[in-house]
C-alpha cells in the first residue's frame, strides 16, 4: 500500500484532524449501540489515542445505518459518541451538519474530541458530491482514514475529501490491506477457504480469484443452495439466486469447490420443525415448498473440519446457515471453533463479515484468530482483486 501512514503525520499540535472511522455497529435497540459488535469500535481506539498524543484535536466522521440522505433520529450518532466517550474517558460533543454551512473549522481545544452527525444524513455523502467533500474538509487541517470497511464506497468522506487535505492511512486500515494482499497473492499452503452467506454476486469474484491458489473452497448458506438448485435439486423455499445458475454450474466443474454433504432443513413458518437430510449423489427433492435449507449438517461439519485442520492459511467469510436463529447456528459455531483452534499457532487465519465475527465472539475464540477484518464487503472486494476507491484515493494523495 503506497500511501502516507499515521506514523508519517507532520506536526499536528494545535491542529484539528478529521478522522474517518467505521463505527457502524448493530443496534441492540433503536438508538442503542450493539455491544455484541463493539470490537470494531475497540479497533479504532489506538488511532484516536495516537492522534491525541500528538497534541491535536479530533473530529470523527462516521455513518450509522442507511438513512438515505435523510436526518432520521434513529440513526443519530449521539449514542455512538457517548459509547466512544466512555471508552476514551472524554466527553464527545456531536456537531450538527448545519455547521458545514460556516465553511470554516470550529474552534477545538487541544485534546478535545467531537463527532460530526451522521454523514449519510446528507445526500452528498453517497454521491461523493464535491461541494459536500469541500465542506467536510473545511472542518480540519489533516485527514486520516482508518475505516477499511467503507473503502469500497465512492463517498465524500472517503474519497472526495482527500482532494482537499493532506491525507493519511490509519494503522488499522494499513494492516487490513497488508494482510489481505498477502493472503490474496502469496498464501501459505495448504490454503483453505470457507464461504457462506447469501450474495452470489459479491462472492463469485472472490471465488474465482482465490480458486487457483486454494486447495478447497467450501461453500454453504445461500451460495450452496443456489448451486444445488442450478444442478436440479429441489430446495423448497431456500434462498437462491436464479440469475447466477449458469455461473453456479460452471463453478462446479472445478473439483476444488466443495458443497455440503448434508443439511438441516426447517419449516419456513415454524423454525422448531426441522430435520436432517443427506444430499444424494443424483439430484433429488431435498425439501418441499414449506421448508428451506437453514444449516449444514454434522457430516459436512466433519468433512470441512478435516480440511481446515490441515490448513496453513484459512479465509472464512459468511455464516454457514441461518445463524441468527437457533438451532440453525450450530454449523457456524462448530466451524468457528475449528477455524479458531487451527489458527492458534498452526495456520494463519483470516475471518471477516459481521455475523462471522459474532460467531467467534459467541464461542469466545475471537482472540485466537490471527486477523479479524473490520470489513465484510470491503474484504471480499479486495480479495476479489478490485481496487478499492478509498485506498486508491490515499495512494494518489501526496502531502
Amino acid at each position: 500500500m503506497k500511501c502516507q501512514r499515521l506514523s508519517q503525520l507532520p506536526d499536528i499540535r494545535g491542529k484539528t484532524v478529521l478522522l474517518r472511522l467505521d463505527l457502524n455497529v448493530p443496534q441492540s435497540a433503536p438508538g442503542v449501540v450493539g455491544h455484541e459488535d463493539d470490537w470494531k469500535i475497540q479497533k479504532s481506539l489506538p488511532t484516536i489515542e495516537h492522534i491525541l498524543s500528538r497534541g491535536a484535536s479530533i473530529i470523527i466522521l462516521t455513518h450509522w445505518g442507511r438513512p438515505k440522505g435523510r436526518a432520521v433520529p434513529q440513526y443519530s450518532v449521539e449514542p455512538i459518541a457517548r459509547f466512544v466517550g466512555r471508552l476514551i474517558k472524554k466527553n464527545i460533543n456531536v456537531l450538527p451538519l448545519a455547521i458545514l454551512k460556516n465553511k470554516t473549522a470550529p474552534h477545538m481545544q487541544e485534546g478535545h474530541v467531537a463527532m460530526l452527525e451522521n454523514v449519510r444524513f446528507n445526500t452528498g455523502e453517497d454521491k461523493n458530491d464535491a461541494r459536500f467533500a469541500r465542506s467536510l474538509a473545511a472542518l480540519g487541517s489533516v485527514y486520516v482514514n482508518d475505516a477499511f470497511a467503507v473503502c469500497h464506497r465512492v463517498a465524500a468522506s472517503v474519497v472526495g475529501i482527500t482532494k482537499h487535505l493532506p491525507s493519511f492511512a490509519g494503522d488499522q486500515l494499513y494492516l487490513e490491506v497488508s494482510v489481505l494482499e498477502q493472503v490474496r497473492e502469496r498464501p501459505r499452503q495448504p490454503f483453505e477457504v470457507i464461504m457462506g452467506g447469501l450474495k452470489f454476486e459479491t462472492k463469485i469474484p472472490v471465488i474465482r480469484r482465490l480458486l487457483p491458489r486454494a486447495r478447497h473452497i467450501m461453500l454453504s448458506g445461500g451460495l450452496s443452495s443456489t448451486i444445488l438448485a442450478s444442478l436440479g435439486y429441489g430446495v423448497g423455499a431456500s434462498e437462491i439466486d436464479h440469475a447466477y445458475f449458469k455461473q453456479a454450474r460452471a463453478l462446479m466443474k472445478d473439483k476444488k469447490i466443495m458443497l455440503p454433504a448434508d443439511v438441516i432443513i426447517g419449516h419456513k413458518h415454524n423454525r422448531g420443525d426441522y430435520h436432517h437430510a443427506r444430499i444424494p449423489i443424483a439430484p433429488a427433492t431435498l425439501c418441499s415448498s414449506a421448508y428451506a435449507i437453514y444449516d449444514i449438517g454434522p457430516e459436512t461439519v466433519r468433512r470441512y473440519s478435516q480440511f481446515i485442520k490441515k490448513a496453513e492459511t484459512i479465509v472464512w467469510n459468511g455464516p454457514l446457515g441461518l445463524f441468527e436463529d437457533r438451532p440453525y447456528d450450530q454449523g457456524t459455531l462448530a466451524i468457528a471453533r475449528v477455524v479458531a483452534a487451527r489458527s492458534k499457532g498452526h495456520a494463519f487465519g483470516v475471518v471477516g463479515g459481521g455475523e462471522t465475527v459474532v460467531a467467534l465472539k459467541r464461542t469466545h475464540t475471537l482472540h485466537w484468530v490471527d486477523h479479524v477484518s473490520t470489513g465484510g464487503g470491503a474484504m471480499l472486494e479486495y480479495l476479489g482483486g478490485a481496487d478499492l476507491p478509498g485506498i486508491s484515493a490515499l495512494e494518489q494523495k501526496r502531502v
